[in-house]
């Protein structure tokens, strides 16, 4: 089906969503059913989703977003389902791997996605949960001026990580540790969707195994805005050469 939408974005927090909304002219609008919420600009060519805030749970008195892989995972659905756009792309935070030199403000564009928090110790189903998914067209970013680093994003459902976790973390080489992207390239797989999908995160806090769950909590919101801001830029550059991507 052709889609007057050029460009679909999944983010997974408000904060995150309202700054990406200023950088690139997108509004909130009201959704008619969900609680999901909806960006778009004047045009109706852009599109951001969000799974939205739980009312239920408050961090620093705002309510909580619905963050993971399974909202993720939904909201990507709705995407594909009510907007049909040409093009996905996942942006957001992330935590950055000390050992493969990451450093706060860090773009990443993923080359690979994989989870490291399925474990299924049955042949078969070991392989599946550690796989590595490819993000096809990423040749078409070549024209990014901003500077990023390309590599492995490993998601998982937790801001903390086991041992177990940070074994496969550091067998797969991922330069970042978020939790989003695998539930979106798994939702493409499931829906057999060809349509592109670009994984683009900004590092707001250095993690690995020896570095306190605290210490990295107290740095993503210490550097949040900096690096949404850093995030901004670049998102903004692929809006304004969209044709770019588009082209087949």
């Amino acid at each position: 089906m052709k889609s007057s939408v050029e460009i679909g974005l999944v983010v997974a927090m408000k904060e995150e969503a309202d700054i990406l909304a200023t950088a690139i002219g997108l509004t909130q609008h009201k959704t008619e059913k969900g609680n999901y919420l909806t960006y778009t600009n004047t045009q109706g060519n852009i599109v951001m989703l969000t799974p939205g805030l739980d009312g239920h749970f408050q961090c620093f008195g705002r309510p909580v977003s619905r963050v993971g892989k399974i909202s993720a995972g939904v909201i990507t659905t709705l995407l594909i389902e009510h907007f049909h756009p040409g093009c996905i792309i996942n942006a957001g935070t992330a935590g950055g791997i000390k050992s493969a030199g990451m450093k706060i403000g860090d773009i990443v564009i993923a080359d690979y996605v994989s989870s490291h928090d399925i474990h299924i110790p049955i042949v078969g189903y070991s392989e599946y949960g550690k796989r590595k998914l490819p993000i096809a067209h990423l040749k078409k970013l070549k024209f990014l001026s901003h500077p990023h680093k390309i590599g492995l994003v490993s998601s998982g459902e937790s801001f903390a990580t086991s041992s177990e976790e940070w074994k496969i973390v550091k067998q797969n080489n991922a330069l970042i540790k978020e939790m989003e992207a695998a539930g979106i390239l798994h939702t493409m797989e499931v829906l057999d969707s060809m349509m592109p999908v670009y994984v683009i995160k900004s590092v707001t806090d250095i993690i690995d195994e020896d570095i306190h769950t605290l210490t990295s909590s107290e740095e993503f919101s210490k550097n949040f805005t900096s690096a949404m801001k850093r995030l901004s830029f670049i998102i903004k550059e692929i809006v304004d050469n969209k044709h770019k991507i588009l082209s087949v």
